[in-house]
């Protein structure tokens, strides 16, 4: 009876159609798992992929770095010491007056023009007409300029620098100093001081041309011009309308500058 039982399942649709489904759930869990470990597997690789890509742009961003620092390069002073030697009088181991034409040349500068003011400022120079190889050599290290294209370039910058108030007084204060004949002299002459301001403030002083016609006057020009005058001046041109409308004659200016005042109130 257990025999025929057996084989009627055997042969019964019943009988093969459980089996079938058996094989069909193993077959679909065994696909999947398959899904998902290949699931799990994309997923890895695509971390991987990503980290990859990161690694490889962190190290195109480092080249690229370190080639744009290679780029910038260390002035060499070697150079400076050579053109300071082609320049200086081999007597006095300066730059002289001559040297100093011969470099304003180099660099395109007028020696009457202000830009040689200001680069005799910028040099902290001490005397006019003369640069010493540490004024020279060491200022134009400073500003990481080692070839004249270099300070050819360096140029506008200085220019663009004196254009803030501030840094015009120091460069201003800096000019009384540099046009002294003797550095424990106090005052210069009124010559002078014409000629300078001739070339620093007819962008500055309003009232620069009726100031010079005052100082031309016999009675004042064989007078000198004090530092104290020197640096109040520019306050006053920084302040003063050209109408002089807020001028008061009560304040603390000098002498020579109410004096002014008086003669282009009584001039106009």
């Amino acid at each position: 009876m257990e025999k025929a039982v057996t084989q009627w399942f055997q042969k019964h649709p019943y009988g093969k159609k459980k089996e079938n489904s058996d094989s069909e759930i193993l077959t679909k869990n065994e696909t999947t798992k398959e899904k998902k470990d290949k699931k799990e597997k994309n997923k890895k690789k695509d971390k991987k992929d990503k980290k990859e890509k990161k690694d490889k742009k962190e190290t195109k961003k480092t080249k690229k770095t370190t080639k744009t620092k290679k780029k910038v390069t260390v002035p060499d002073k070697q150079n400076l010491i050579k053109l300071f030697d082609e320049l200086k009088d081999e007597k006095s181991q300066v730059i002289d007056p001559e040297g100093v034409q011969a470099f304003f040349d180099k660099i395109g500068v007028d020696v009457m023009d202000e830009m040689a003011l200001i680069i005799s400022w910028k040099l902290n120079a001490k005397e006019m007409g003369v640069y010493t190889k540490e004024e020279f050599v060491e200022n134009w290290w400073k500003y990481k300029c080692d070839t004249i294209e270099k300070m050819k370039d360096k140029l506008s910058e200085f220019e663009k620098e004196v254009k803030n108030n501030e840094k015009f007084k120091e460069y201003y204060s800096f000019v009384f100093e540099f046009g002294k004949e003797d550095p424990e002299h106090r005052a210069i002459t009124v010559q002078l001081a014409i000629q300078l301001w001739s070339i620093i403030l007819p962008k500055r002083f309003a009232l620069l041309d009726k100031w010079i016609k005052f100082l031309s006057q016999d009675h004042v020009k064989k007078s000198s011009i004090t530092r104290d005058t020197w640096k109040l001046l520019i306050d006053f041109a920084f302040t003063i309308k050209p109408d002089l409308s807020n001028y008061d004659e009560m304040s603390a200016w000098p002498v020579l500058i109410d004096e002014f005042c008086e003669y282009v109130q009584e001039n106009n």
